[in-house]
């Protein structure tokens, strides 16, 4: 949640709205008078962003794992 308000202002509000508040694309269409096609827009670059940030945030917090070697 921390991270939604790293996000631009509309793409963290349609996020919320899709994830917090369980709407529907149409609904956060019609609540926002936005285009259908700009939700689902938001919607894939917020999940993208996030995906990001997580990705970098768990390398950042992975300890070094050694693998074993054959011989």
């Amino acid at each position: 949640a921390d991270e939604l308000n790293h996000l631009p202002d509309q793409v963290g509000t349609v996020m919320r709205l899709a994830f917090f508040d369980d709407q529907t694309h149409q609904q956060i269409a019609a609540l926002g008078g936005l285009p259908l096609g700009t939700v689902k827009s938001h919607l894939r670059r917020g999940l993208e962003r996030l995906r990001g940030q997580w990705q970098k945030e768990g390398a950042r917090r992975a300890p070094h794992i050694r693998t074993a070697t054959t011989s």
